[in-house]
């Protein structure tokens, strides 16, 4: 069986206070043109759907036009779970009905953890769909569960799960956590909700017995442990600090004995979310681009009317920033015997050496010995 594995649509996304609602359409539009491409047989979309509980209706409009394509134009049934930043209440609504389409939408935790079927020329494949928990949900469904550890409680719950596959049938999870094991060093991103450390994290050792474990939550595609337990990653980037990351879906091929093939895609967007450094004159003579931009200015000086001037050449550029020198200062501190026997000017000297890994000039000086003597 072949599956498109994708995550962390985020629909209704905005990337310092810009609507991402376009490009999210031509990303999600090449996300079927993959499928299409790849001859799929289905598709695992593993949670965080919109990127709030209270979704803007071209976010909802977006996600019906892409089901809409996927299950009625494609004919490929969806498999989908909700997120930390989705409505279980609203996403529930109406799944029973829409499950004669094809769309298998888990959205509430239940008791009843019978997995999805479907079937290939090898036979049966269980897809065990967990949508996002934390203990308390667990235990209100479970209220046996007497530990307050979101790992155990978790392995309670796939437990539970793996007892209703039929022996022998390949399997699949479907889950939106922060998995990781002691040993994994993970790739997190500004845009993800995670708390990291302690209880929290889910042991990737739960999965053991299923042939492959699709999730989502980190934004950065990345296996957990074994290569079958694998983050697909998000289809755009949503913050700065995952410029430098590959984003795509994640083709995954069973075996008739549930070994696994994986195929990594990527997806090429509308416009790219970039980091730019450098003066401001090499960053406004440079190659003019229209990705969202983030220039880091590596001036002494300030620079007046940086953006305004920038724009010309970047009409997307949504930030500005400082980028000071490693001082050889930073990591040492003074004592406070040394801190007392300065005089204001020396410290204010200190201060701009840390940054800046230079002294002040003597003009410098002199403005702030003036300054000083105002006070």
């Amino acid at each position: 069986m072949k599956i498109l594995h994708t995550a962390d649509w985020h629909i209704g996304k905005f990337l310092n206070g810009v609507s991402l609602i376009d490009e999210q359409y031509y990303a999600l539009n090449e996300i079927i043109n993959i499928a299409a491409e790849e001859n799929v047989d289905a598709i695992i979309i593993a949670g965080d759907i919109y990127d709030r509980a209270v979704p803007p209706t071209e976010a909802v409009d977006l996600f019906n036009e892409v089901l809409t394509k996927l299950l009625l134009e494609k004919n490929m049934p969806v498999l989908c779970i909700s997120g930390n930043h989705d409505s279980p209440t609203r996403l529930n609504f109406g799944t029973k009905i829409l499950e004669k389409s094809n769309l298998f939408l888990h959205a509430n935790l239940t008791k009843d953890l019978s997995p999805v079927i479907l079937e290939d020329k090898f036979g049966k494949v269980a897809f065990s769909l967990i949508p996002f928990v934390d203990t308390a949900m667990i235990k209100n469904v479970f209220e046996d569960i007497e530990t307050n550890s979101l790992a155990d409680s978790f392995k309670i719950l796939v437990d539970a799960a793996r007892e209703k596959i039929p022996a022998g049938v390949r399997s699949v999870a479907v889950v939106h956590q922060f998995v990781a094991g002691s040993r994994d060093d993970v790739i997190k991103s500004d845009s993800e909700r995670i708390f990291v450390g302690g209880s929290s994290n889910i042991p990737p050792i739960v999965f053991e017995g299923y042939d492959y474990v699709a999730l989502g939550h980190l934004h950065a595609p990345q296996k957990i442990g074994r290569e079958s337990v694998r983050y697909s990653g998000s289809p755009l980037k949503y913050s700065f600090d995952e410029a430098t990351q590959k984003k795509g879906v994640e083709i995954v091929e069973l075996d008739a004995e549930g070994k696994v093939e994986l195929k990594f895609i990527p997806i090429k967007p509308a416009h790219d979310v970039r980091i730019i450094e450098g003066s401001f004159d090499d960053v406004l003579n440079g190659p003019k681009s229209d990705d969202y931009i983030l220039v880091r200015l590596s001036d002494d000086l300030p620079v007046l009317n940086a953006r305004d001037r920038l724009q010309r050449n970047f009409p997307n550029i949504l930030a500005i920033e400082r980028q000071f020198k490693e001082s050889t200062l930073q990591g040492k501190t003074r004592s406070m015997d040394e801190v007392k026997r300065m005089s204001i000017s020396e410290l204010f000297d200190d201060y701009y050496f840390y940054f800046h890994d230079s002294h002040l000039t003597e003009q410098q000086k002199l403005i702030v010995e003036s300054c000083m003597t105002d006070l």
